[in-house]
């Protein structure tokens, strides 16, 4: 019933009294997303490089197709947060479930969007992906202060 996706209050409160009425609120997954300001320190993510998550076997979709370009946004696609290249430069198209160990401090937030990627599953059916964050790293001050 529920594709991975950020709601709103309006749009959220219909399913939230289905699933009160049916019982099952326990199970549905949320993340609380908000601006108030709270205490939790994000953990700086430990990433590795294209090539090296390209060998790993822990990601059979990049193992098979490598780092897919969206064909409506210039971004790759990489499809789980451990996915994320440490050496790429560009916009990174990543799971709204990246939400939960964003570092603002590695990582800055650029766009939303519901991509499309040329690629047929193993039916030969198109594959559809969710909504996902746009993200571009941040890049460490190196700039020399003269004195």
């Amino acid at each position: 019933m529920f594709k991975e996706g950020l709601f709103t209050y309006k749009a959220l409160c219909p399913e939230v009294k289905y699933f009160t009425d049916m019982g099952s609120l326990a199970r549905v997954p949320s993340l609380w997303v908000t601006n108030i300001p709270f205490t939790r320190q994000p953990r700086h993510l430990v990433l590795r490089t294209m090539q090296e998550n390209l060998d790993d076997p822990v990601h059979p979709t990049i193992q098979k197709y490598g780092y897919q370009k969206y064909d409506n946004y210039d971004a790759i696609e990489a499809p789980s947060v451990k996915a994320i290249p440490s050496d790429y430069d560009g916009l990174v198209g990543v799971p709204l479930s990246f939400l939960r160990c964003w570092d603002p401090k590695q990582f800055e937030i650029v766009d939303t969007i519901i991509p499309t990627v040329t690629r047929l599953d193993n039916k030969g059916v198109p594959v559809e992906l969710f909504q996902r964050l746009l993200i571009r790293k941040r890049h460490a001050r190196t700039e020399k202060i003269e004195s």
